[in-house]
């Protein structure tokens, strides 16, 4: 028989060895889609549910631009600790705010987005730097994990999306990536080298977590198999930022409690499981401290162990993939996890979901690694073959080792689907939280507008546990320089109307979002309890509506009232403290949230 002729057409069912110019294109604009949707939702959260407050840190910021205005200012006040953080670079940021925005809370959110816009910007380009061939549609997932709702839902400071005082953990977030970007460049100069001690300082001087940039560091130079040099001079520069961070340091300035590790381990470890898990949804738990979610403990534990098997197999490689990034920010979060334990866990698992900034760097940090070394070849399922391991690790490299069949199936639907449960749910409940947390970011404005008018514990209450005297004090500042709310006409508007009818009271017990299960206490507040005839507790919810659970009784600490939840159905429900005043009609709190859990009861035997 004749040899085939070379020129001659290919069968119609032999698939192109490279894929059509439109499809490069195609593929690449969904790419850039899903990236930027993601950046842009989140913008759109802090515009929709962003208000212009004051509220509890930040009047200490109001302090700090006072002494500005006054020339008063020095660099101990700015260097001075803010319970068991420093926060140098912030406040410099705040101070800029001052001059340039009236210190607008917004536009701090804004900024803080604008952080993590290039945070997620860096770990993407650092880790498709080793992967050039991977298509920028795979890092989808990576921007919807850090531009979730989740963080900015739980109620506790209106979480860190919609309350400008936390830009301090996002600029800690973007000297980690920056760190990160500068350390796993191919060449490591001793240039730099420098650049990267520098944006670690910065992350150090932001927060207390900041800290935990060294080690994360640390990790990525071991497995990118840094000279000796290079590691020797990142350990000696982090203890000398460790040894100025803690010169002078009051260990009595936070709220920590290390020891309740040693004391209580059982409860550590699950506060440390379910922190991790706590990831897709973010709620709190006040009224039992240390119940569990058994949801939430599953996927802590899963994305716990896939985590340490992605850091443990990483060691064990020869690091000349993309994974090391991804192993790098798995230590990160794991550690930062290990210090909130440290410090809050005796607190109980009611702040858990507002850590989910860092704490899902774990999640992207597993996608990363898999992404960077799995048999999922993106060159491959786009029809170039084995020529993708070469361009990622170099023509010296060694052939990449395929995972183990069972791990390599299980790990990417097991992530991928928890990813899109994080998304799906975090947003639904993200949405939720932040009109409850607006709500009564616009119920605070209105206190602060009528300064005047509300008692002490019910201006603390509102806007803040800090002293009333200072809170007046800065509120006077505020308003003679046009600062934050005092700079828009909300303020003149609630100062002309008067305190709203449903400021006149408010649930303050059980915190909004909380689960609740047994007999709980209810507790409200009441601006002035001596013009009020009785306050009762009413509740909506499924087949309930308006039906009042009972009359508090007054206490020195608000009114109060024990409350059967068994007496209701499991579901979210909406509690209400109602007064009637003396010679005026009924005026309704605003509406807290609660989710009702309660065991369901064996049926007796007959």
């Amino acid at each position: 028989m004749p040899a085939p002729d070379p020129r001659a057409t290919p069968p119609l069912d032999t698939p192109p060895a490279h894929p059509s110019q439109l499809d490069r294109r195609t593929l690449a604009f969904v790419g850039a889609l899903g990236l930027a949707l993601p950046a842009a939702a989140y913008f759109w959260f802090i515009h929709r549910y962003g208000v212009n407050m004051i509220w509890n840190d930040q009047w200490t910021d109001l302090a700090l631009i006072k002494h500005a205005h006054t020339g008063s200012l020095s660099f101990s006040m700015l260097w001075a600790q803010h319970t068991a953080n420093r926060i140098l670079f912030p406040n410099l940021i705040v101070l800029a705010l001052a001059y340039t925005a009236h210190y607008n809370s917004v536009v701090e959110e804004y900024v803080s987005g604008a952080m993590l816009v290039a945070a997620t910007g860096l770990i993407i380009v650092a880790h498709r730097r080793r992967s050039p061939t991977t298509p920028w549609l795979y890092y989808c997932p990576v921007a919807l994990l850090m531009f979730t709702f989740v963080g900015g839902n739980t109620i506790y400071g209106g979480g860190n999306t919609l309350w400008g005082f936390q830009m301090a953990w996002y600029l800690v977030l973007l000297a980690l990536a920056a760190t990160l970007f500068l350390l796993d460049r191919p060449r490591l100069t001793g240039l730099v080298l420098a650049g990267a001690m520098a944006t670690a300082v910065v992350g150090s001087f932001s927060a207390l977590q900041g800290l935990l940039i060294w080690p994360a560091g640390l990790v990525l130079l071991y497995l990118r198999r840094r000279s000796r040099f290079h590691v020797m001079v990142w350990i000696a520069s982090a203890v000398i930022v460790g040894a100025v961070y803690f010169f002078h340091y009051s260990s009595q300035a936070g709220a920590s409690k290390p020891s309740y590790v040693l004391t209580d381990p059982i409860s550590a470890a699950k506060f440390f499981v379910f922190s991790i898990g706590d990831n897709i949804i973010g709620q709190q738990i006040v009224n039992v401290p240390r119940s569990t979610s058994d949801a939430d403990l599953i996927v802590g534990g899963i994305i716990l162990a896939l985590a340490v098997w992605v850091a443990i197999s990483g060691i064990r490689r020869q690091a000349t993939d993309a994974s090391p990034l991804g192993v790098a920010l798995i230590s990160f979060g794991l550690l930062f996890t290990a210090l909130i334990t440290a410090s809050r866990a005796w607190e109980g698992f009611w702040q858990t979901g507002r850590y989910a900034m860092f704490e899902l760097l774990i999640w992207v940090g597993c996608y990363l690694a898999l992404l960077g070394r799995s048999d999922l070849s993106p060159g491959k399922a786009l029809g170039r073959g084995p020529s993708s391991s070469k361009a990622t690790a170099g023509p010296s490299a060694p052939p990449p080792r395929p995972w183990p069949g069972l791990v390599n199936v299980a790990a990417w639907p097991i992530l991928i689907g928890l990813i899109v449960v994080q998304v799906v749910l975090g947003t639904h409940y993200g949405v939720t939280y932040a009109n409850s947390w607006r709500q009564r970011q616009l119920g605070a404005a209105d206190v602060t507008s009528n300064i005047n008018t509300v008692s002490d514990s019910f201006l603390q209450i509102e806007v803040g546990q800090y002293p009333p005297a200072l809170i007046r004090q800065m509120a006077a500042f505020a308003k003679s320089q046009h600062l934050n709310l005092f700079d828009t006409a909300l303020a003149t508007q609630d100062a002309r109307q008067g305190l709203f009818p449903s400021l006149q009271s408010t649930v303050v017990r059980p915190a909004d979002g909380a689960r609740v299960s047994g007999v709980t206490l209810l507790a409200a507040s009441v601006n002035d309890s001596a013009k009020v005839t009785r306050l009762q507790f009413r509740i909506t919810g499924g087949s309930v509506r308006n039906d009042v659970i009972g009359t508090g009784r007054p206490t020195p600490y608000g009114w109060s009232l024990s409350w059967d939840t068994t007496t209701v159905a499991n579901g979210v429900y909406t509690l209400q403290s109602v007064l009637e005043p003396t010679g005026g009609p009924q005026a309704a709190s605003v509406p807290t949230y609660v989710v009702v859990r309660n065991r369901m009861r064996k049926p007796s035997s007959p």
